[in-house]
């Protein structure tokens, strides 16, 4: 399980108008037109198939991930999560602040994931459209004028209605009318964000973040991957769970097995970076197994540590009694340098900063102090001077 998005005050700005260019901003009835066409090209395609085929084999040439050799995955992910409680800090300009900060650790992607809400009752997901679409336009428009890529990662909120997104589900009756009503305005929502990544120009996009209780309903993914493709050029990933993402059917319909990493390492109470080293090890080699099976480099969409006793142990919890002096960054320091050597492992984004940094407190998965941006350039400056000479495979 990961950790709790927690609720961020900094709402300063809510509302302001986008001033990027706007012949770039697409309108409500170009990204219902846009989706639309991705519709009735999506159900063209399933009709020829199915007239010609017959019922859709597992894996059918018509459906497989596109070859390396037409969408070559990038490499070298130096990635920070910018998170936020609600859209409108992405959309306030110290984001755009903030984002021309980032290059002074050597990152070189930042992603941000775009909240709906999601109904335990009816299975509804609403993408609350009255909220508009600077929220990530500006953030891709300011990504990209500050030298960095962006990965745009959908978050369903479950907060008040699951306990994590591992639990959004409507029990074994995958057809019942709560199902079906998910898989339905959650394909409008993925489609919708995704055709605003087209228009930006966005770098990468995340069909779906944790859902394991969804994930074994593999023509439903295979369908949203091949609709999302008419829509949206860019490389495409899914962000699975840590013990779970070994699982996962449709991995060889996108271009990377995307893991939150929230992987236990040590039960010690103080583990050493022998111990962390060792861990991580064995984990980054069942990542590159699951790569390896389905022919695609492993990203780690997700990895942190919050700064309790228990990061090594369950990284995913956000509270726990105080952490031994530097587990925090012992732990993170690990994980970035195994991401930096593997070329197996295409890159991280660590989770989290905010736009604005607010207080950290116990239980705090933020790692924005000088001590860890000094941690961060250590790291990925290595990176930078060995820009060239890594070459990615899965």
């Amino acid at each position: 399980m990961v950790p709790l998005d927690w609720m961020n005050n900094d709402h300063a700005a809510h509302g302001a108008r986008a001033r990027g260019n706007p012949r770039r901003l697409p309108s409500a009835a170009a990204l219902r037109g846009t989706l639309l066409l991705a519709l009735l090209a999506s159900l063209a395609c399933a009709s020829t198939r199915d007239a010609a085929d017959g019922p859709e084999p597992a894996a059918s040439a018509s459906t497989t991930a596109r070859p390396a050799d037409q969408k070559a995955p990038f490499d070298d992910i130096r990635g920070i999560t910018v998170s936020c409680g609600w859209h409108s800090a992405w959309a306030n300009p110290s984001m755009k602040e903030f984002l021309g900060s980032v290059p002074e650790v050597s990152a070189n992607w930042v992603t941000i994931h775009p909240y709906a809400k999601v109904s335990k009752e009816t299975g509804e997901v609403d993408w609350l459209p009255e909220e508009g679409t600077e929220y990530i336009v500006r953030p891709i428009r300011w990504a990209h004028e500050a030298g960095l890529k962006i990965m745009v990662k959908p978050h369903l909120a479950y907060w008040g209605q699951f306990s994590w997104r591992g639990e959004v589900g409507w029990g074994p009756d995958e057809n019942n009318a709560a199902w079906q009503r998910f898989r339905a305005t959650n394909r409008e929502w993925i489609l919708r964000i995704a055709a605003i990544c087209a228009a930006e120009g966005a770098d990468l996009f995340v069909v779906g973040t944790e859902l394991r209780l969804a994930e074994h309903m593999e023509d439903y993914w295979k369908g949203l991957i091949r609709d999302v493709r008419t829509v949206y050029d860019g490389p495409l990933t899914y962000a699975a769970n840590w013990d779970d993402f070994h699982e996962v059917p449709f991995w060889s319909h996108l271009d990377y097995v995307g893991v939150q990493a929230y992987f236990p390492l040590s039960n010690a109470g103080n583990p050493s970076v022998d111990e962390l080293r060792s861990a991580w090890a064995r984990h980054a080699a069942t990542m590159k197994r699951v790569g390896r099976a389905v022919g695609k480099p492993v990203l780690l969409t997700e990895v942190g540590y919050s700064n309790t006793a228990t990061a090594a142990s369950r990284p995913w919890e956000p509270e726990g009694p105080p952490e031994p002096d530097g587990l925090q960054a012992r732990c993170l320091r690990v994980a970035l340098e195994t991401v930096r050597d593997d070329p197996g492992i295409a890159g991280a984004f660590i989770w989290k900063w905010f736009p604005t940094l607010r207080s950290i407190g116990p239980g705090d998965f933020t790692v924005q102090t000088d001590e860890f941006k000094a941690l961060l350039r250590e790291i990925w400056s290595a990176s930078d001077s060995a820009e060239g000479t890594r070459a990615l495979r899965p």
